[in-house]
């Protein structure tokens, strides 16, 4: 994914929370939207962006992320399917079986 995409939408979140007159909400905005609703694939690709200068970013953004990097972390991904089979095994749910009824009967 190239950055500049990235870029322009850090900008466009930017501009909206610009105009809040509580500075500090605003920059918790930013980073709190951005966490939201970009995956983690996107974060890191604007962190390595940010970490390398940051070229073209709005200044609320960069201060944004200066204040609240720890909020963009990468989460760690869900659990994976072995989990939840060895979960399901573990409460003794049998294959076949689904709620309370055997399957094919």
């Amino acid at each position: 994914m190239h950055t500049d995409p990235l870029v322009k939408m850090a900008n466009q979140i930017a501009a909206f929370f610009d105009a809040m007159p509580d500075r500090a909400e605003a920059l918790e905005g930013v980073a709190l939207h951005i966490r939201k609703f970009w995956v983690p694939r996107m974060r890191q690709r604007f962190l390595a962006h940010v970490d390398s200068g940051g070229a073209g970013l709005h200044p609320l953004v960069l201060q944004a992320v200066q204040a609240h990097r720890a909020v963009l972390g990468i989460s760690a991904p869900g659990p994976s399917f072995a989990f939840v089979f060895v979960a399901a095994s573990a409460l003794s749910i049998r294959p076949g079986w689904r709620f309370g009824t055997k399957l094919g009967r």
